[in-house]
């Protein structure tokens, strides 16, 4: 979630293949809405996935705004046919002591 806002070029692998599907420039801010037709993108992060479950964690949602983005996104996800999508902070996770096994 931390890359809401955050210019193109320094908080995306691969820029420059992101400047292509974006049509933007690479000084451009990313939006909740880019980083949606990313996560929903077959040469994205949705690559290899084929006919199996996809699953999209937001993660970082640790104030208020943050989580009103990730859920901005959520309904955005959902309306593009992902159906897990799950928004977190793990710090708030840490803070009631759940941890998750590896």
């Amino acid at each position: 979630m931390d890359a809401v806002g955050e210019c193109l070029k320094d908080v995306c692998f691969r820029y420059k293949r992101a400047m292509d599907f974006l049509d933007v420039d690479e000084r451009h801010l990313l939006t909740e809405e880019d980083l949606v037709k990313i996560l929903t993108a077959s040469w994205g992060t949705k690559k290899g996935v084929g006919d199996r479950e996809y699953y999209v964690v937001l993660n970082k949602c640790d104030d208020a705004g943050r989580m009103a983005q990730a859920k901005r996104m959520e309904r955005m996800l959902k309306d593009a046919k992902v159906e897990h999508v799950v928004c977190i902070s793990l710090n708030k996770i840490q803070k009631f002591g759940l941890y998750i096994k590896r």
